[in-house]
């Protein structure tokens, strides 16, 4: 998808998630604004970055209005508290927004407009609902002229219709549907995240680890609270992709949860009987309460960064900034030299073994790839002091001051991108000087691809967004170790299925949206931090479909 990438690839270096919960539940008073920057600011810690290193925010939305509405992705940016500098954009791509959200991102790390961007998938139904953007008359009615197009066919079918009307076609009974269903809750349950929990609480009322509703030192960690305390006890959980937030329940919210409670899980649906359940359109039905996914609420987050090519512009910088200890910008120069004003700490060594690092008095000038370098770690006389956490010098950050010959340094404090929390440690030695070679990556995008098709069509002409996505990557779809695609009803992966040629029993192994409910953008999210976190191979093929078109996106996780 595109012209030749200016990077070697496209990693992704963390992902969080809100549990999924049903509308009007444990989540339904969170504002979706504050609740993205909960789960953003998580991201950014567990990859050990600070906000300072992002260029852009980019938020997928199907229903962009109201509290999802007026660029929300910049919303996100200054409600954090993270750098004014950060950009923001929002993707409405329909049912595929969520996914057309990374490709976005992808895209512009490809072309060296950005660097590392954090993709946002926004689905917090129980504030806005799904189809509020067309459903809201105030100014005028959207689609216009659409359904004179499509007037001699019947015109426009909503989309659980059309797939209840496809799946008869495909020769399914409802007894199909119904076992599909099943098996999807099953898996669900049976999943690693639900299995798993969290360790990680991203916002409480409490200034203490330990608050009323259970939460405990053992198993949360406030990654933002109203009392902002500066320790916490625990960790977060390497297993999970789950992020705790704290309860803001509404009305459907389950009997003995409280305000701040954590809440940790997906709600699985239990429907009894499924056979019992009335049909939800025509008398002789095929979708019922128990096989069509109702909406839900989550967020979700994928944090991306680009690796340059060996031997470009950007490792050449790199390159420089690790050799004269200074920030390179973007035309090359080094700005600052004399005062080190936001340049890399210099690397004690020799003479400037017991010298103090230098204090950051200035904005960070850096905007290439050897932005945000981290403080080197000193040598000799500074060996005994606690590694800074930072992995970068970030433009929001004061650099750590030093006690003495710098030793046992405190691990400096962000100021403004992450000012409830600690900046994260270091993963490797130089974590993200140019060439980023040394953070954590879960995966690389492989290939990518979108289609759309027939407004009639269920899955969007999902064959042909799946068939540009291989072949960039250049694999059959025999070679793909797991596929994960968003179940909008019981009948939507044995639709994809059929259009591919596969057997749709080897896809949605860890279960899908039928079981929990359909968050939208970040249920497509969803498929890949969990996909990621507890894959069954090396290449997890993602896919999201419906009337108005497809995205499916190829991981390589051998890393």
């Amino acid at each position: 998808m595109g012209a030749t990438p200016t990077v070697a690839s496209v990693a992704v270096v963390a992902v969080a998630r809100t549990a999924v919960r049903p509308v009007d539940g444990e989540l339904a008073g969170w504002n979706p604004v504050k609740l993205a920057g909960a789960v953003g600011r998580e991201a950014l810690e567990r990859a050990g970055l600070d906000a300072g290193m992002l260029d852009e925010v980019v938020v997928g939305c199907a229903d962009p209005v109201g509290a999802c509405g007026a660029d929300a992705a910049r919303a996100i940016v200054l409600a954090a508290g993270w750098p004014v500098t950060v950009g923001g954009l929002v993707v409405d791509r329909g049912e595929t927004s969520g996914l057309a959200a990374v490709q976005a991102a992808v895209a512009a790390i490809r072309s060296g407009e950005a660097r590392t961007v954090l993709v946002v998938g926004l689905g917090l139904c129980s504030v806005v609902p799904p189809g509020a953007s067309a459903l809201n008359r105030t100014y005028g009615a959207p689609w216009g002229g659409v359904a004179e197009r499509f007037a001699d066919r019947g015109g426009l079918v909503p989309a659980p219709r059309l797939s209840e009307r496809a799946a008869r076609a495909a020769g399914m009974s409802r007894a199909d549907l119904d076992a599909a269903a099943e098996e999807s809750r099953r898996r669900r349950a049976a999943s690693g995240p639900n299995a798993a929990g969290s360790a990680v609480m991203a916002e409480s009322d409490a200034a203490s680890p330990d608050f009323a509703g259970g939460a405990s030192a053992r198993s949360a960690v406030m990654a933002e609270s109203d009392a902002a305390p500066s320790d916490f006890a625990g960790g977060a959980s390497a297993s999970s992709p789950i992020v705790a937030v704290a309860a803001r329940p509404g009305a459907a919210a389950a009997r003995g949860v409280y305000r701040g409670d954590p809440v940790a899980t997906d709600f699985v649906r239990d429907w009894g009987d499924a056979t019992a359940l009335p049909p939800a359109f025509d008398d002789d039905g095929l979708l019922t309460a128990a096989t069509f996914a109702p909406p839900a609420d989550s967020v979700a987050a994928v944090l991306l960064q680009g690796r340059p090519r060996p031997g470009s512009l950007d490792t050449h910088r790199a390159g420089a900034a690790a050799a004269f200890g200074s920030t390179v910008s973007d035309t090359g120069a080094s700005r600052d030299t004399e005062a080190s004003r936001d340049t890399e700490a210099s690397r004690a060594t020799g003479a400037s073994r017991d010298k103090e690092a230098s204090q950051a008095t200035g904005a960070h000038g850096d905007t290439g790839a050897s932005r945000d370098t981290e403080a080197s770690r000193a040598t000799g006389a500074s060996r005994d002091t606690e590694a800074s956490r930072a992995t970068g010098a970030s433009r929001d950050t004061e650099a750590s001051r030093a006690t003495g010959a710098s030793r046992d340094t405190e691990a400096s404090r962000d100021t403004g991108a992450s000012r409830d929390t600690e900046a994260s440690q270091a993963t490797g030695a130089h974590g993200d000087a140019g060439a980023c070679g040394e953070l954590t990556e879960l995966a690389t995008v492989a290939g990518m691809g979108r289609a759309a098709g027939d407004p009639f069509d269920p899955v969007g002409n999902v064959a042909a967004a799946v068939g540009q996505a291989l072949g960039e990557a250049g694999v059959e779809l025999v070679a793909v170790d797991d596929t994960a695609v968003v179940e909008h009803d019981a009948a939507t992966v044995g639709l994809v299925a059929q259009a591919l040629g596969v057997d749709e029993s080897g896809m949605n192994r860890a279960g899908g949206a039928v079981a929990t409910g359909d968050a939208g953008a970040a249920e497509e999210l969803r498929l890949v931090a969990d996909g990621l976190a507890d894959r069954s191979g090396n290449l997890l093929l993602t896919i999201s479909a419906g009337p108005t078109g497809s995205a499916a996106i190829l991981w390589n996780a051998e890393i």
